[in-house]
């Protein structure tokens, strides 16, 4: 690099009125000290794979609190590509729950709320005895059906 001050004809700016010119270094090994550059450039990949892996993993951490945090909503609420696509699609569904169970709310009878189905549980109703035959049967599992059991 040499000290020869290069000053630009227009400009005004007593800070800004040269520019300093530099040669190429010269050609051969760097100066004692200088690192090694693709140690460098190695050391900074290794960084970035370190911080992408922490970023991911923190990423599968959350995804798993939500979905045990909303056992109610379908497994691709949670097959999102990022956080902010995730929380956003999390969000929508449970608005989307919380307005089909109010509408069911205000739709049954008496204001009762009504019962969400749990697809984890199965239920198996006790059979009619075989001694009631005929509309008795029909009746019985009609009301059976309308007592929810």
């Amino acid at each position: 690099m040499t000290d020869d001050k290069v000053f630009a004809a227009d400009n005004t700016d007593p800070d800004l009125s040269w520019v300093v010119t530099c040669d190429d270094p010269p050609p051969g090994d760097p100066p004692p000290g200088t690192p090694d550059p693709q140690a460098v450039i190695a050391d900074l990949q290794a960084q970035i794979e370190a911080a992408t892996g922490s970023a991911q993993r923190a990423f599968q951490a959350t995804k798993d609190a939500l979905t045990a945090a909303n056992p109610g909503l379908p497994p691709t609420v949670f097959e999102a590509p990022d956080l902010e696509t995730l929380l956003a699609s999390v969000e929508a569904h449970k608005a989307t729950a919380a307005h089909v169970l109010e509408a069911a709310k205000a739709a049954s009878p008496a204001g009762s709320p009504p019962t969400v189905a749990n697809p984890a549980v199965t239920r198996t109703p006790s059979p009619i005895p075989d001694h009631i035959r005929g509309t008795a049967r029909i009746a019985l599992a009609l009301e059976r059906e309308q007592a929810g059991g």
